[in-house]
This record gives structure tokens, sequence and C-alpha cells, in this order.
């Protein structure tokens, strides 16, 4: 066999090797940026002293959960809201606005309006 045809063959079993070897890392790459999304998705359970990591779909879950206990705060439901609390206050402290102002007019009226 001619020397020239080996050094050919090895070479060009080489570079087909080298492009194999790089397609398939590529490859790994994906697969295992797929099997690190899946595992984000589905949840890891606690095992090992390892704390359990919930899914996208119990966070979801968490987050409807907790959006709806803050809609039910700010929204009037009769007394027992954040809403309702403030609405009170509010009810309040304008009654003790105008008492303030009734009495700012009578110490005015009794002084002469000196400060």
């Amino acid at each position: 066999m001619d020397p020239a045809w080996i050094v050919a063959a090895t070479s060009l079993a080489a570079i087909l090797g080298g492009l194999f070897l790089w397609a398939m890392r590529g490859f790994w790459n994906l697969t295992r940026q797929f099997l690190d999304f899946i595992r984000e998705w589905k949840g890891v359970p606690e095992s090992h002293g390892r704390v359990a990591q919930p899914g996208v779909l119990d966070r979801l879950a968490f987050l409807e959960k907790s959006l709806l206990d803050v809609s039910k705060q700010v929204h009037l439901n009769n007394g027992s809201s954040l809403r309702d609390a403030v609405v009170r206050i509010e009810s309040v402290q304008q009654q003790l606005k105008s008492t303030v102002d009734g009495v700012s007019k009578r110490i005015d009226r009794v002084t002469g309006g000196a400060p």
C-alpha cells in the first residue's frame, strides 16, 4: 500500500472523528440543557439531605393562591378586608378633621383670630 494513501486515510479518519466528537459535544450540551429544563419544570423531590424544589406548575398554583389572597384583601367584603379597614380609618379621619376644624374656628372666635 502506498504511504500517501495511509496518510490521507488517517487524516480523513482524524478529521471525521473530530467532526463527530464536535457534533456529539453540541448534541450533549443541547440534551443537558433540555434535561435541566425538564427537571426545573417537574421539580426535584427531597432526597439525601437536599431540599425539595417545587416544579413550575406547583409554583404557579402557589402564585394563584397568593394572588387570590391579596385580591380578597383589596376588595370590599363587609368588614374583614384590608380595604374595609382603610375605608373605616378614612371615615374616622374625616370625622376627626371636621371636629378639629370646628374647634379651630371656635378658638379663632374666642381669641379674635390672633395667633
